[in-house]
């Protein structure tokens, strides 16, 4: 997810958005959890603005750059504007 992540990052322009899913942890063998993907959001500088559950099995997060000036802090991890 990493991978994917970092690459599709490249093509958004600064307002863009991007969606990312996955299956919740145990589900189709994953390992996955809501707080693996922020992670991997936050490593790259972008913070989650949504959270979606599209069905039992699927999740789905919207990332977007920090707002300049932002300090975001969850249960999750933190980010802040450096």
């Amino acid at each position: 997810m990493r991978k994917n992540f970092s690459l599709l990052k490249g093509y958004l322009k600064p307002k863009g958005a991007l969606w990312v899913s996955w299956p919740k942890a145990g589900k189709l063998g994953t390992d996955l959890t809501m707080k693996s993907v922020i992670k991997i959001g936050y490593d790259l500088n972008m913070v989650e603005s949504k959270c979606i559950l599209i069905d039992e099995t699927w999740s789905a997060l919207k990332f977007t750059f920090p707002k300049a000036g932002k300090v975001y802090i969850n249960s999750y991890g933190s980010l802040s504007d450096e």
